[in-house]
């Protein structure tokens, strides 16, 4: 709800006191929780917190993706990737990458997350996460698809699909309706023929083997 004197922002604060949110003397961009994060994390970073500050970045670029804010969503996850660096935690800073690319995707771009993707697909594999990988190749395959090239993206998603099934990885209930929308749209590109002999091909594939396949090199 709104309250008097607040900032007409969409996301204000739903209880300002007195002074803060409700002063009618600063700027509505000083008025929201953008600002009170922004403010947070200066002090983490002053105060050498990079885990804390990691994470509260990482969020408010999932915020910011959710809402449909590209531009802050590129700037606070590349932010969050850094300082993940700085930590030495690679887990995180290939999810803030990862995360990037799904947000992008989202958004109707190709080009870009499929360059991430392909750059973090050796990454996760080096760093033993195998339902990273797949969930990489699944996002690839999307991508292929709305490319143009269907019967590749097929065999990446048989690779990634038997790949879970070694491992025994179910995917999230959101991933899950995702490949059900995008399987179904890829299908309708194909005959019964051309699909069965792609999925055949992408069962015989290794992980190593779909990777190299997913970055072209085969």
């Amino acid at each position: 709800m709104l309250v008097p004197g607040a900032a007409p922002v969409t996301n204000t604060c739903i209880e300002p006191w007195p002074g803060g949110y409700t002063d009618p003397t600063l700027s509505p961009s000083r008025r929201t929780n953008y600002a009170l994060r922004e403010e947070a994390l200066a002090l983490r970073a002053k105060t050498r917190l990079h885990w804390a500050t990691t994470m509260s970045i990482f969020g408010m670029a999932r915020l910011a993706g959710a809402m449909g804010d590209l531009d802050t969503a590129r700037a606070k996850f590349l932010e969050s990737a850094e300082f993940a660096k700085k930590v030495g935690n690679k887990r995180l800073m290939y999810s803030c990458y990862s995360e990037l690319a799904h947000v992008l995707r989202e958004n109707g771009a190709l080009d870009e997350p499929l360059e991430l993707y392909r750059d973090l697909l050796p990454k996760w594999r080096d760093l033993g996460h195998r339902a990273a990988v797949a969930h990489e190749l699944e996002c690839i395959a999307y991508i292929l698809a709305k490319m143009g090239q269907p019967q590749r993206a097929v065999c990446i998603l048989s690779a990634a699909h038997s790949l879970r099934t070694l491992i025994e990885s179910t995917p999230t209930a959101g991933e899950q309706s995702e490949y059900a929308s995008e399987l179904a749209a890829i299908r309708a590109q194909m005959s019964d023929a051309e699909f069965g002999v792609a999925w055949q091909e992408g069962q015989s594939l290794s992980m190593d083997d779909a990777i190299s396949f997913a970055l072209g090199q085969s």
